[in-house]
C-alpha cells in the first residue's frame, strides 16, 4: 500500500539469518512470525500464478492504447504530482527487485543468477520469479 517509502526502510534495517547452506536459518520462526495461515498465502503457487495473470492484464490494457495513451501519461505526469510519485516509487522497485530476487534465492539454496536476470524485466519479472521459485 505505501510502496518504496514503506519497504525500503524496512530492507535496509532488517537483517535475515541464513544458515550455512544458505537456506533460512529459521523457517519455523518465520511462519511463527507471519501466522502459518498468511506464510502458505504468500508463498502459494495459485497466489503468484494469479499475480502473473494480473500482470499480464494490466500490460495488455496498457499497451492496447497505443500512442494515444502514451501521450496521455506524458500529460498526466506534467501536471499530477500523484503520477510523478506513483511512476518514481514503481521505478525503485524495479530497480531494487533484481537484488531481493537474488537475495531470497540465496536463502532458498537456489542459484541466484537466473532469479536476478529474470527480475530484470520490470513487474513481470519479479512476478514470474515468484511463480518459478522452489
Amino acid at each position: 500500500a505505501f510502496g518504496a517509502f514503506a519497504l525500503l526502510p524496512y530492507l535496509a534495517i532488517t537483517k535475515f539469518r541464513e544458515a550455512a547452506d544458505g537456506a533460512v536459518a529459521d523457517e519455523a520462526a518465520w511462519e511463527g512470525r507471519t501466522g502459518g495461515f498468511v506464510a502458505k498465502i504468500l508463498e502459494s503457487k495459485i497466489q503468484a500464478a494469479l499475480l502473473v495473470g494480473a500482470v499480464a492484464a494490466c500490460a495488455y490494457q496498457a499497451s492496447s492504447g497505443g500512442l494515444a495513451g502514451v501521450e496521455e501519461f506524458k500529460a498526466m505526469f506534467a501536471t499530477s504530482k500523484l503520477v510523478n510519485v506513483t511512476s518514481c516509487d514503481c521505478a525503485t522497485l524495479s530497480l531494487c527487485a533484481p537484488f531481493w530476487a537474488a537475495s531470497d534465492a540465496r536463502r532458498r539454496g537456489v542459484d541466484a543468477n537466473w532469479p536476478f536476470l529474470l527480475s530484470l524485466l520490470p513487474i513481470m519479472g519479479p512476478a514470474v520469479y515468484l511463480l518459478l521459485r522452489p
